[in-house]
């Protein structure tokens, strides 16, 4: 092996494992900043959604509420679906997430928010979970690449050039 090819191996894998671990960071970071789409009608109206997919499903309401709005989620058939925390918080325009429960694909659902006294609105949206095992991975892998690197570049500085006859 030429003395060349140690050192340029080493900064690829270093180069290539940063790559990777802040590429990962940041496509995560922007996967759960994002909002889905929302359509927002009044406190008092029904919205109904159709799951595309089965996962969670989240209600956002108008921000700034004295007390939390009323919400009511039931299926097509006329069944109680139990409410509970949002998957993750999430804010924008306006509207924060207040309620969260897990959707079956093609159940429809008919949702009602109402706050006596108060105005606002509310919307319904299915909210893409987040693959925490990839970001995890591929940021470890990343992180591994570039400890490699770093290794085979302290190995090559710390061994002794060969001597010639």
């Amino acid at each position: 092996m030429s003395s060349m090819t140690k050192p340029r191996k080493a900064w690829v894998l270093i180069i290539v494992g940063a790559v990777m671990t802040l590429g990962s960071g940041v496509t995560g970071f922007v996967w759960l900043n994002r909002v889905p789409d929302l359509h927002p009608v009044s406190f008092g109206e029904r919205l109904e959604l159709t799951a595309t997919g089965s996962g969670t499903v989240t209600i956002f309401t108008s921000t700034g509420q004295s007390s939390a709005p009323t919400c009511r989620v039931t299926t097509h058939d006329g069944g109680e679906v139990v409410l509970g925390e949002p998957h993750r918080y999430q804010q924008s325009e306006g509207m924060e997430s207040s309620y969260g429960f897990t959707g079956t694909s093609g159940t429809t659902y008919t949702v009602s928010c109402e706050s006596p006294g108060q105005i606002g609105r509310f919307a319904v949206a299915e909210v893409s979970n987040f693959p925490k095992a990839v970001f995890v991975t591929v940021g470890s892998l990343g992180l591994l690449l570039c400890a490699a690197g770093g290794v085979l570049a302290w190995r090559k500085r710390h061994t002794p050039a060969a001597q010639s006859v």
